[in-house]
C-alpha cells in the first residue's frame, strides 16, 4: 500500500480499495474500475465513497429483491456459480449507469432454470455473440425467416403469424387440428401466438448443424437463408435446447417460442434491426380474447376442445353462458352443466 489517503492493493487484474477499513475489490474487467482508480490516482475519497455506495446500494437491493443472483466485489454469482461473459458485463453496466438491472437478473434466473447445462453453456455463447434484446420479464427476442404464407420454410406445416394478422381461416386450421396428435402444437394463447413441441424432440446435438427443433436466429444468419418473410420471435431462456457449432453460435433449437411481430424488410433483410438493449416492446399484458373456436361436429357429442373451449371463454370471461349456448346451439343448462363438470366429467 502506497496511497496515505486512500489504501490499495493492486493485483494483476483488480483493485482493491480500504474505505474505513473495508475492502472493496474491484476487477479490471468491471465498468467502475477506471472510476475507482482515478479516485485513487487523485486521493479523492468522496468520489470513492460516490462510486462505491452507488454500486453497493443497487447491489444490496438486488440481494433483496433477487434469492439466486448475488454480486460479491467484482463477480457476479447465481447461486454458487460464477456468471462470466456477456451477461456478467451487462449486468455491471447497468450497476454502473444506476439503470434497472432487473431484465438481466430475471433472464439469469430464467436461463439457469434450464434443465440442460449443455443448453446453458451454449446460449451463454449465443448472447455473446449476437447481443439480442432482453425484454424486462427475462426473455430474449429473436429472428425467424418464413415462407411468404408464414409457414416454416422447412416442414411447410407450421404457421408462425403474429396473432393480430389471424384471419378465420387461420383459426379453422388451427381448431381441426385439436385433439390430433401432433408434434409441433401453433395455438393462439392470451392473444399471443405460441409454438411448441415436446423438448426431448428437439436435438441437444450442437454438432447436429441441421436438424429436429424449433429454430431462431440472429441478425447475422438472416443472410445465409431464404424465406419471403422475417418475424420477431419472444423466447424464454429455459426452452432453450441447443445452439448449432456452425455460422459461429447464430442460430438456435428451442422447445417453445412465441411469434410476437413481423419486421418490414428492405430488399432481402430488415429495414431496422431489433434494437439493441432491454426491450419491453413485447411484454405487455395481453387482453382476455377469445380462444380459437373448435370445428363444429356432425353429431350432436361435442369435440372434446369445443368442451374445453366453453369452460376457457366462461371462466375468462369471454364469452357468457348464453353466448355460448347459442354459438354451440345448446341450452343454458346444458352449458351450465358442462361449464359445473357435470356433463362431459371425462374431459380435463
Amino acid at each position: 500500500m502506497t496511497n496515505k489517503t486512500i489504501p490499495y492493493v493492486l493485483g494483476s487484474d483488480s483493485i482493491t480499495v480500504y474505505l474505513k477499513g473495508k475492502p472493496y475489490p474491484v476487477n479490471k474487467q468491471a465498468h467502475t474500475y477506471p472510476m475507482v482508480l482515478a479516485a485513487v490516482k487523485a486521493n479523492d475519497v468522496t468520489a470513492l465513497e460516490q462510486v462505491i455506495n452507488i454500486r453497493q446500494g443497487i447491489v444490496n437491493n438486488m440481494s433483496k429483491n433477487t434469492k439466486s443472483v448475488r454480486v460479491e466485489g467484482s463477480k457476479i454469482f447465481y447461486e454458487d456459480r460464477e456468471v462470466t461473459g456477456l451477461i456478467a458485463s451487462r449486468i455491471f453496466e447497468t450497476i454502473r449507469l444506476g439503470l434497472d438491472y432487473t431484465p438481466m437478473t430475471n433472464f439469469l434466473e430464467r436461463l439457469m432454470k434450464n434443465p440442460s447445462k449443455r443448453a446453458v453453456d451454449e446460449l451463454f455463447g449465443f448472447m455473446e455473440a449476437c447481443t439480442l434484446p432482453i425484454t424486462p420479464d427475462g426473455c430474449f427476442l429473436a429472428y425467424k425467416r418464413v415462407n411468404s404464407d408464414y409457414l416454416d420454410c422447412h416442414s411447410r406445416s407450421v404457421l408462425n403469424k403474429p396473432a393480430d394478422l389471424f384471419t378465420d381461416t387461420d383459426r379453422v386450421d388451427l381448431a381441426r387440428k385439436q385433439g390430433k396428435k401432433q408434434e409441433v402444437t401453433v395455438a393462439v394463447v392470451d392473444g399471443v401466438t405460441t409454438i411448441s413441441m415436446p423438448r426431448n424432440l428437439v436435438n441437444e446435438d450442437k454438432d447436429k448443424t441441421c436438424s429436429e427443433g424449433l429454430h431462431f436466429c440472429s441478425y447475422d444468419y438472416l443472410s445465409s437463408f431464404g424465406g419471403a418473410r422475417i418475424v420477431v420471435l419472444k423466447i424464454d431462456p429455459s426452452d432453450v435446447v441447443s445452439i448449432p457449432s456452425d455460422y459461429n453460435n447464430s442460430k438456435g433449437r428451442t422447445a417453445k417460442y412465441q411469434v410476437v411481430d413481423e419486421l418490414e424488410l428492405q430488399g432481402t433483410l430488415p429495414a431496422t434491426k431489433i434494437q439493441d438493449g432491454f426491450s419491453d416492446k413485447y411484454n405487455k399484458k395481453p387482453v382476455v380474447q377469445f380462444p380459437v373456436k373448435p370445428v363444429a361436429q356432425s353429431d350432436d357429442k361435442l369435440l372434446d376442445s369445443s368442451v374445453r373451449y366453453i369452460r376457457k371463454c366462461i371462466q375468462t370471461g369471454a364469452a357468457t353462458v348464453a353466448e355460448m349456448a347459442k354459438q354451440f346451439s345448446r341450452s343454458p343448462r346444458t352449458i351450465r352443466r358442462i361449464r359445473d363438470f357435470e356433463a362431459y366429467k371425462d374431459v380435463k
